[in-house]
């Protein structure tokens, strides 16, 4: 596929991305990688700056073929290897050393190693994402260069809640560490628009700019657009199941299978990712007595849409856990979006993401705690499949959610380091 030229000011970027980049794959490297393709269809040069991960770290090639879809983005690795600290005794040695992040990082070899990427490329703006050591890497880079930086915000620091210190003194000190950087930076990007007013009061100087996480609609092109593969109504539920979810939904469709006898042969309900241990028994009793659902566990990202595009229906579920409290685009959520299928989102009324479905136009949204409203929505479902529906023209996710697209995202994102770089 040919590079897009047309659009005018190329520009030499590099994205910095220590704890996660193509090929390893988790969101951080996702987002990078969707980041780096979109760049590089607007003609920008691209080099990307990683790290090597842990060897249980999931590879996956076609996150880097599809990254490298308008040009080739280079990717070089620095550092030694990092060594995460995985235990509490560890984990508590390294913060009471001060390691910002749990793991043990090299900083002066990087930085070494960062400054000859820049010269032998003629860097004109680094881009770093994920706190904090690659934000260490940004400022120092600002005191020794005449480039510009971006600090992209794919997640919290020391606001995140559960952001776990040794003490008080070092809660304090990486608080400090954090403002001190951001504020050296020449611009801002952050994932959650509900973040702008908190960094507009800390970072008056500095320009912002929201770049949400996406999906990208090349992705969700089925192989056979006109059949699906399987035979009967499917369910398909994608992501963690943490220790503290309550599995409403799961309840609610074994309650409907018991007093649907009739669906009994043609209905199944698949879950994508991975699980809590303290929950994996539940789940597991609840599988013994339903032989319609099926765990299907963690999934490379590419397997797991291949999953979803051969579903009838998606099951959205995170206002029972703690994490629907925080006023952030869940990353899973552009997944939904990006399908098109018909979603019954299990969602807290009056949170950040059930305005955000709302917003974009989700098919059913319900009280994550109303277990009889989602039995009702599982039956609506059945009914529509038993009537010969054709559930696939059924009208969902709106125009709103086109601003969801990384294509428009990341134009977005061009015309912000362009206004940073003046």
């Amino acid at each position: 596929m040919s590079v897009d030229t047309g659009r005018a000011g190329q520009m030499k970027i590099l994205l910095v991305s220590l704890r996660g980049c193509p090929p390893y794959l988790n969101a951080q490297s996702y987002r990078i990688a969707k980041i780096a393709k979109f760049l590089r269809k607007a003609g920008n040069e691209v080099t990307i700056v990683g790290h090597r991960l842990q060897s249980s770290t999931v590879i996956d090639n076609r996150l880097m073929e599809d990254m490298n879809s308008f040009g080739q983005v280079p990717i070089v690795m620095i550092g030694k290897n990092i060594v995460l600290a995985r235990t509490s005794s560890s984990s508590r040695i390294l913060n009471m050393l001060g390691a910002p992040d749990d793991f043990v990082f090299s900083m002066p070899t990087g930085l070494r190693e960062l400054k000859k990427i820049i010269s032998a490329k003629d860097i004109e703006c680094i881009i770093t994402s994920n706190a904090p050591t690659s934000y260490i890497l940004g400022s120092l880079i600002t005191q020794d260069t005449e480039i510009s930086w971006i600090a992209d915000l794919a997640d919290l620091w020391t606001d995140a809640p559960g952001h776990d210190a040794a003490t008080r003194f070092h809660r304090s000190w990486r608080r400090q560490i954090e403002r001190k950087m951001l504020s050296q930076s020449d611009g801002i990007s952050y994932v959650s628009e509900s973040w702008e007013s908190m960094l507009r009061g800390r970072y008056p100087a500095i320009k912002l700019c929201h770049i949400p996480n996406g999906f990208d609609s090349e992705e969700f092109k089925p192989s056979n657009p006109t059949k699906l593969s399987h035979q009967g109504l499917v369910f398909c539920f994608i992501g963690t199941i943490y220790r503290d979810m309550d599995l409403v939904f799961l309840k609610a469709f074994v309650d409907f299978m018991e007093k649907t006898p009739s669906a009994n042969k043609s209905v199944k309900l698949k879950i994508l990712g991975a699980i809590a241990p303290k929950k994996r028994n539940e789940i597991a009793d609840l599988c013994e007595f339903n032989g319609n659902i099926e765990i299907r566990g963690f999934l490379p990202h590419f397997d797991m849409i291949g999953e979803v595009m051969d579903s009838d229906f998606l099951i959205y579920d995170l206002g029972t856990r703690g994490t629907a409290k925080y006023d952030t685009l869940p990353s899973r959520l552009p997944i939904y979006i990006g399908s098109g299928k018909p979603t019954i989102a299990c969602s807290l009324p009056g949170s950040f993401v059930d305005r955000l479905l709302r917003k974009f136009g989700c098919w059913r949204i319900v009280d994550s705690n109303k277990k009889d409203d989602i039995e009702r929505c599982f039956e609506e479902a059945w009914e529509l499949f038993s009537s010969g529906t054709d559930i696939g023209n059924l009208k969902t996710w709106n125009g709103e959610s086109d601003s969801l697209h990384w294509d428009n995202i990341v134009e977005h994102f061009n015309r912000f380091i362009k206004e940073v770089q003046g």
